[in-house]
């Protein structure tokens, strides 16, 4: 994912970031907002998605860390990242993430 962004800051030990538009869905309904999105490529943390909150999507309502170990990750046919799970907090979620221009 990381080679394809086009808008993307790298930072000095290897992770990266973005503007994304999330999707996240939660029992049918769609919640978007425009977040910065967190590629971790160093330490333990290495293959994480952590999203930044935004005044809708956010910790307090929302799973905003993702691990390819815990949630199923898949592309779809735009290139447009799919991260889905299930957990008793929220039940069945699905979060999509699309680059956007700065």
């Amino acid at each position: 994912m990381k080679k394809q962004l086009k808008n993307k800051k790298r930072y000095a030990n290897g992770d990266v970031s973005f503007q994304g538009l999330i999707t996240y869905t939660v029992k049918g309904i769609d919640f978007k907002e425009i977040l910065n999105v967190n590629l971790i490529n160093a330490s333990i943390d290495y293959g994480k998605i952590r999203l930044d909150d935004g005044s809708t999507i956010n910790s307090s309502n929302f799973h905003m860390d993702f691990n390819h170990t815990f949630q199923k990750y898949t592309f779809d046919k735009n290139g447009f990242l799919d991260i889905e799970d299930s957990s008793s907090r929220i039940g069945n979620y699905k979060v999509r993430i699309i680059e956007v221009n700065e």
